[in-house]
This record gives C-alpha cells, sequence and structure tokens, in this order.
C-alpha cells in the first residue's frame, strides 16, 4: 500500500468520526424534538406501523368494555 492510501484511508476514518459520532449528535440534541417534525400531509401518506401495540390495546380494552355492556341488563 501506498502512503496517499493509508492517509487517504486515515482521513475518511476521521471525517466519518467527526461528523456521525459527534456533529450529528450535537444536532440533534440541538434541535431536540423539532428534528422529528413531519408535516400533516406526509403523516396521511405514510401508515402509522404501531409498533408498541397501543392502538391493539385500546381495541380489545374497547371491546372487553362493549362486551360487558351488553352482559349487564341495564
Amino acid at each position: 500500500m501506498s502512503a496517499r492510501v493509508v492517509t487517504a484511508a486515515a482521513l475518511i476514518m476521521a471525517s466519518v468520526f467527526i461528523v456521525r459520532l459527534a456533529l450529528v449528535p450535537a444536532v440533534m440534541a440541538i434541535a431536540g424534538k423539532e428534528i422529528w417534525y413531519h408535516p400533516k400531509w406526509y403523516g396521511r401518506l405514510i401508515p402509522d406501523p404501531d409498533i408498541e401495540g397501543e392502538k391493539l390495546e385500546g381495541h380489545l380494552d374497547q371491546s372487553s368494555h362493549d362486551k360487558q355492556l351488553v352482559g349487564t341488563n341495564v
């Protein structure tokens, strides 16, 4: 390997370290919650994956509540 290749590799690694491990988290910390902002029209176009299952739990709680109301004499 020539000295230029080693120098280029070292510069690339330093650049990656500085940008990805220092600057990006710093900018994210400064921006705060604004960094996660999406316009409403964008939210209508993409699906909501509901990874934690909160909507499913709410739906199951509502359906069990409805079944309890049907079983009672009001």
